[in-house]
C-alpha cells in the first residue's frame, strides 16, 4: 500500500515480477550459485517428464526418488528448449534407455548423472551433442556390454563412473577420444582381467577404481602404461601378491583391502611416492626384510591380518612419517607393539583395537605427543596408566570401549579432568560394578561442567537403548540394568572383598553369590552370571576346560597302561580228562608223530590253578616252544588278552 501511494504521488510506474513457472509436483529454487532449480523429489513419476513447465532459464534439473516409490521414465529428445543446462539427474527412476541424441544441443551441460536406473546398454549417438560434458555417471545400472569409441562425442569427459554394473569385459578401444579422463570407476563388475592396452586412449588418467572386479592378477604392464596414475583402488578382489608397482612413479594411494595378499616381499612398496597404503583384511603372515622401506607413507593400515610380529627391520624407514596407522584385529604381543609404535614421532590417529590385550603400557605411547585418536576398544584391559595420557597432551579422542572396565581409577579421572584438549571418552560396552571404589571418581566426573561435552555426560538409555553413549551396570545385583549416568554418588553401595571377587566372575555382587549359595533360583531371563563368565573371562574358562580334558585322557592313559600290564596273568585249571586238553589243543599240539592209534595218555590228578607266563601262552597257540619238562598242558578256563588268539 505504501509503495502504490509513492508510485500515485511521484508518477513513477511500478512492476512486480511475475515468478518463473514450475512443475507442480517439483519445486524451484536457487542453488548456492544463484542458479535456478528444479528439484522433483517426491516419485511416483511417469512419463512424460514435465519438462514444459520448467522455466526456460533453469540451469539444474534434479529428478529422483525414494526407494520406495521410485518413477517409471524414459528419456528422448526432450531438452531441447532448454539449452542453458548445465547440470541434469535422473536417478531411481528405472531409466530403460538414454535415447538417441536426447542431449542434441546442450552445449553447456557438464554433468549428467544417470545412475540407479534400468540402462541395459549405451550406444555412441546416446551422448552426441553433450560436447562440453565433463562428468558421466552410469553407475548401479545393468550395463552388460559397453561399445567401442561409444565416448568418442565427449572428448571433455574427465570423470566416468562405469561403477556396479554387470560387464563381463571391455571391449578394445572402448576409452577411444578420452585424452582427458582423469577419473576412471569400475568397481562391482565381473571384469576378472585388466589387460593393459586398455588404457593407451587414456594418457592422463590419474585415478582407477576396480574393487570387487574379480581380479586374480595385475600385469606390471599395466602400471607402466598408466605413468600418471595417482590413486589405484583394487579391494575386495583375490590378488594373492602385491601388485609391481614399482613402474608408477607418481602412485601416491594404494587400496589392497579384503585381497589374499599372505606376505610382503622385500621392496614391495618400493618406487613410487605413496602416501596411502591399505591392507586390511588381507592374510598377511609376515613382512620380510625391508618390505616397508618407502620413508614417504602417511597412511598405513595392516588391520585385520594375522600379523604375529612386525620385524623391526622391515619398517627401518617406513614409519618415520606415518600420521596414520591401524594395527587392530592382529595377534601381536604387547612387548612387540612397545618396539614398533614409538618408531612414529609423527602420529596423529592409532588403532590398536581387538589385539587381546591385558595391558597396556605407558611407554607404548612415550613418542606420540602429537596423537590426537587412540582406539584400544575391543580389548581386555581392565586399567589404563594415566602417564600414557599426560605423554599425549593433544589427544582429542579416547576409546576405552568393549573392555574389562569395572570402574575408572582416581588418577585416571583426574588426567581426563586436566587434559582441556579431550573432548570425547568412549566407555560403553564395559562390565561396569556400580559401587563406590569402582565408579565414584567417574560420576563425579562426568558430572563437572567441563565435561559436559563428552559422549556419556548425559544419560541415553531411555531414548536410545542401542546408543553407544548409553552405559549400564552390570553389578552389585541391586543395580544391575540401572543407568550408571543417573546414579548418585549416595546410591552407591560399598566394596567388599566378596562383591569383588564377584563381581570379577561377571556376577552382580556378593549379596547376590550369597543369594545363590543360600538356594535361591535364578530367573531364567538373567543370564548374567553366565554372560559374566563366558564373555569377559573366556580365555580363563577355556583354559580350565582344557586342563579338565588333559587329565582325562592321563587317567584313560594310564587306565590302559595298567590294563596291559594285567593282560599278562591268566588263570587256568586243569582239564578233568586228557581228551578235552587234546580237543583244545587240537592241531596245534606241535606232534610231528605219523597217524595212527596212539596210545592211551594216564590221567594226572588235579592241581590247583597255575599261572602261566606270555610265553608259555604262545606256545598253548600253537607257538614252536616246547613246555618246560615236568610241567603239564592245562586247558585255560579263562584267558585274557593272549598273544595271538586259540584258533
Amino acid at each position: 500500500m505504501l509503495v502504490l501511494c509513492v508510485a500515485a504521488v511521484t508518477g513513477v510506474v511500478v512492476t512486480t515480477a511475475t515468478p518463473a513457472m514450475c512443475p507442480p509436483v517439483c519445486f524451484c529454487p536457487l542453488d548456492g550459485r544463484g542458479r535456478r532449480q528444479v528439484v522433483c523429489t517426491q516419485g511416483g513419476l511417469e512419463d512424460p517428464l514435465p519438462v514444459l513447465d520448467m522455466p526456460s532459464d533453469a540451469e539444474v534439473l534434479i529428478v529422483t526418488a525414494p526407494r520406495s516409490r521410485p518413477n517409471k521414465l524414459t528419456l528422448g529428445p526432450i531438452f531441447k528448449g532448454h539449452q542453458r543446462l548445465e547440470e541434469v539427474e535422473v536417478t531411481w527412476s528405472g531409466v530403460p534407455a538414454l535415447g538417441a541424441h536426447s542431449f542434441w544441443g546442450l552445449r553447456r551441460l557438464r554433468y549428467l548423472n544417470v545412475s540407479h536406473n534400468a540402462l541395459t546398454a549405451v550406444i555412441d549417438t546416446d551422448f552426441r551433442g553433450a560436447d562440453a560434458l565433463v562428468k558421466l555417471d552410469l553407475s548401479h545400472n545393468e550395463l552388460q556390454s559397453v561399445p567401442s569409441a561409444v565416448f568418442r562425442h565427449v572428448p571433455k569427459l574427465a570423470f566416468l563412473s562405469l561403477a556396479h554394473n554387470r560387464l563381463p569385459e571391455l571391449n578394445p578401444r572402448v576409452f577411444y577420444g578420452l585424452t582427458n579422463l582423469h577419473t576412471l570407476h569400475l568397481t562391482h563388475n565381473p571384469l576378472g582381467l585388466l589387460l593393459h592396452n586398455l588404457f593407451s586412449d587414456t594418457p592422463k588418467l590419474k585415478e582407477l577404481r576396480c574393487a570387487a572386479c574379480g581380479l586374480q592378477a595385475v600385469s606390471g604392464k599395466l602400471l607402466d602404461a598408466l605413468s600418471e596414475l595417482q590413486v589405484l583402488d583394487l579391494r575386495e578382489n583375490r590378488l594373492t601378491e602385491m601388485p609391481p608397482v614399482s613402474g608408477a612413479r607418481q602412485l601416491t594411494a594404494l587400496h589392497l583391502d579384503g585381497n589374499h595378499i599372505g606376505k610382503l616381499m622385500r621392496g614391495s612398496v618400493s618406487g613410487p611416492p605413496l602416501a596411502t597404503l591399505t591392507l586390511a583384511n588381507n592374510r598377511l603372515a609376515s613382512l620380510q626384510s625391508h618390505a616397508l622401506v618407502n620413508s614417504s607413507l602417511a597412511h598405513l593400515d595392516l588391520g585385520y591380518n594375522r600379523l604375529r610380529r612386525i620385524r623391526l627391520d622391515a619398517v627401518s624407514d617406513g614409519f618415520s612419517k606415518l600420521r596414520w596407522l591401524r594395527l587392530s584385529g592382529n595377534p601381536l604381543q604387547v612387548e612387540n607393539l612397545v618396539q614398533v609404535v614409538p618408531r612414529s614421532r609423527q602420529l596423529r590417529h592409532l588403532e590398536l583395537g581387538d589385539l587381546h590385550l591385558a595391558r597396556l603400557p605407558a611407554e607404548l605411547l612415550r613418542h606420540s605427543r602429537h596423537l590426537k585418536t587412540l582406539n584400544v576398544s575391543g580389548n581386555m584391559l581392565s586399567s589404563f596408566p594415566a602417564a600414557a595420557l599426560y605423554a599425549t597432551p593433544h589427544l582429542m579422542t579416547l576409546d576405552l570401549s568393549h573392555n574389562n572396565f569395572r570402574g575408572l581409577e582416581e588418577d585416571l579421572v583426574a588426567a581426563f579432568t586436566s587434559m582441556a584438549s579431550l573432548e570425547r571418552v568412549w566407555l560403553h560396552g564395559n562390565p561396569w560394578q556400580c559401587r563406590r571404589c569402582h565408579v565414584a571418581p567417574m560420576l563425579e566426573w562426568l558430572a563437572r561442567p567441563s565435561a559436559a561435552g563428552h559422549p556419556h555426560a548425559q544419560a541415553m538409555c531411555r531414548t536410545l537403548p542401542d546408543s553407544p553413549r548409553c552405559l549400564r551396570c552390570m553389578g552389585p545385583h541391586q543395580l544391575a540394568g540401572h543407568e550408571l549416568q543417573l546414579l548418585k554418588v549416595e546410591q552407591l553401595p560399598e566394596c567388599t572383598g566378596e562383591a569383588d571377587w564377584a563381581g570379577w566372575l561377571g556376577y552382580g555382587d556378593g549379596e547376590r553369590i550369597r543369594g545363590i549359595r543360600e538356594g535361591e533360583t535364578i530367573d531364567e531371563g538373567d543370564s548374567s552370571p553366565v554372560l559374566g563368565v563366558l564373555g569377559e573371562h573366556l580365555g580363563l574358562v577355556a583354559g580350565v576346560g582344557c586342563g579338565i580334558v588333559l587329565a582325562l585322557l592321563l587317567v584313560v592313559a594310564a587306565a590302559l597302561l595298567l590294563a596291559r600290564r594285567h593282560s599278562a596273568l591268566y588263570y587256568t585249571h586243569e582239564p578233568a580228562h586228557h581228551d578235552s586238553a587234546q580237543k583244545l589243543m587240537g592241531r596245534n599240539n606241535n606232534d610231528n608223530s605219523p597217524p595212527g592209534p596212539r596210545a592211551p595218555t594216564p590221567r594226572t590228578p588235579r592241581h590247583t590253578p597255575v599261572i602261566a607266563t606270555i610265553e608259555e601262552t604262545d606256545s598253548i597257540a600253537g607257538s614252536s616252544v616246547d613246555l618246560q619238562a615236568g610241567r603239564e598242558l592245562r586247558a585255560p578256563r579263562i584267558v585274557r588278552l593272549a598273544a595271538s588268539p586259540l584258533p
